[in-house]
């Protein structure tokens, strides 16, 4: 089976809380581990914007149950394609989730400063997940 890279974007729920969010990330880290997905996930108060990477059985099962989370809407499917190379091995699910506090960042690829996944193409929203998987490295 090929190893594949998905990316999409989301709008998150109106009632959705950072907390929330949070138990989402860390159900993620644990549950992708034995599946073999490795990831970055992104967020602001409006948005999710996610890769994950794997094999393609294993990603196109997780985005299936993804895609049903009624903690998000408007799922968008932004960029899929094989891979030879993970761009996130170091995470079973990193994440930041207060892009907006990253404006220098947000401005690089939003030149209004407006966070917007679904207006970036494909290689822009990976580009804007690797940039935030940097500053969460540190």
């Amino acid at each position: 089976m090929p190893t594949v890279q998905l990316i999409y974007a989301s709008s998150v729920s109106k009632d959705l809380t950072v907390m929330e969010i949070k138990e989402l990330v860390n159900e993620a880290q644990r549950d992708n581990v034995g599946f073999g997905i490795t990831g970055f996930l992104c967020a602001n108060s409006q948005y999710f914007l996610q890769c994950i990477e794997g094999e393609s059985r294993a990603v196109n099962v997780l985005f299936q149950k993804i895609s049903k989370d009624v903690r998000h809407h408007s799922v968008a499917i932004i960029k899929y394609s094989e891979i030879e190379v993970i761009q996130f091995s170091d995470w079973s699910m990193g994440a930041v989730l207060d892009i907006d506090k990253h404006m220098d960042v947000v401005t690089q690829f939003s030149p209004d400063g407006v966070f917007n996944p679904y207006l970036l193409s494909g290689d822009d929203n990976l580009n804007f997940i690797l940039a935030f998987s940097q500053i969460r490295r540190g």
